[in-house]
């Protein structure tokens, strides 16, 4: 029997509308196996449209603003990709998706008393519910076509606001993104996912050192942060050197992956594996523990610049492999080599003063 899978905006948005990736082709493959049924709504349809728009003029724009360099070799045609986009967002609809019509008379009432109730999804610690109305209509034409049709759904969905009512809908069941409800769908193929575990664990220490080398070859030069409020010292600069696996951080034995494609004709899986990693950082402050203030001239002398090396751990990084069920070989294929983190950093302790390296006095 096949799932009926009912697709939200949120997930078409997170996507980026690139209807090419895996995770949209993981999905395409699971319709044309027969395994699922794939459905999206008359107004998911239109918001889409909406915000393929929206997020194309609003990067354009920082564009236009704020990267005048990037501009002057990119000058962004909004209409051209607005069509593109949206042109690719209704072929992946004929290949793949039913589109539901919104049964207006009858969830028109259920949705103004749910509305004057403050019943899910209108939130009553928010202040505006009207916002709300379009996800009502969504709902509610899902559980109105799966109780006129006698079926059960998945609403594949990030928006945790519509969780509460799918809770109370026995028909409706909630998954929050692609990858969750790919990893669900194939792990029921047993014979092949005992065969993913016991390539994992066979390959376990060769496994560790290819993810070695793919951590230590990433691009570590994008990545963000931010800085508390410091008292003593005055923050300068932060830089990262280096990164490094943590080994053995690819639990197996605890299912700690996602399974999004399997194909037992080639004898080939791909899954996401969740690993961490560690990076060397080095930051660059001001001490003005031992400064004076000359209230002439209006400056503190006697600064010094330090440098204090600091080590952050990264949690859950997913890696992309893709493995070979016959001979238990593997093969990463993530996407990307960037690092895409965020580093809090907190002030250096002044009891840790001995440890910095004393580069400067100004």
């Amino acid at each position: 029997m096949a799932y009926n899978i009912f697709i939200d905006t949120s997930i078409f948005d997170n996507q980026c509308f690139d209807f090419d990736n895996r995770q949209f082709k993981g999905l395409e493959k699971l319709r044309r196996d027969g395994l699922i049924n794939i459905f999206i709504t008359d107004v998911i349809k239109a918001e889409v449209e909406n915000r393929i728009k929206y997020h194309v003029k609003n990067e354009a724009n920082i564009i236009r603003k704020d990267a005048r360099i990037l501009n002057t070799y990119f000058n962004p045609n909004s209409k051209e990709i607005i069509d593109k986009l949206t042109n690719e967002f209704h072929e992946f609809i004929a290949k793949n998706i039913m589109v539901i019509d919104v049964p207006e008379s009858r969830i028109g009432k259920k949705i103004i008393s749910n509305y004057l109730n403050n019943m899910p999804p209108f939130d009553t610690a928010k202040e505006k519910k009207k916002q709300e109305f379009p996800d009502a209509f969504i709902i509610e034409t899902i559980a109105d076509y799966l109780e006129t049709n006698d079926l059960t759904g998945i609403f594949l969905s990030g928006d945790n606001d519509c969780k509460t009512y799918i809770d109370d809908n026995n028909r409706l069941s909630h998954v929050k993104d692609i990858k969750e409800l790919l990893d669900k769908l194939n792990r029921e193929n047993d014979e092949c996912t005992n065969l993913i575990k016991q390539s994992l664990e066979s390959a376990k220490s060769n496994l560790d050192e290819v993810l070695t080398n793919f951590i230590n070859s990433l691009d570590i030069d994008n990545y963000s942060y931010e800085t508390n409020e410091w008292s003593h010292f005055s923050f300068l600069d932060f830089d990262i050197s280096s990164a490094d696996y943590v080994e053995n951080s690819l639990i197996i034995n605890k299912n700690e992956y996602e399974i999004y494609d399997i194909n037992p004709e080639t004898m080939y899986a791909q899954l996401s594996v969740p690993v961490s990693y560690q990076v060397d950082s080095v930051l660059y402050a001001e001490d003005f523990s031992c400064a004076s203030y000359d209230k002439e001239d209006g400056v503190f002398y006697n600064v010094e610049t330090v440098e204090v090396d600091n080590r952050f751990n990264v949690e859950e990084v997913e890696i992309d492999l893709e493995l070979d069920l016959s001979t238990g070989e593997f093969e990463i294929i993530s996407e990307s080599n960037e690092i895409n983190a965020e580093f809090n950093i907190d002030e250096p302790l002044e009891d840790e003063s001995e440890a910095f390296k004393k580069k400067a006095s100004l």
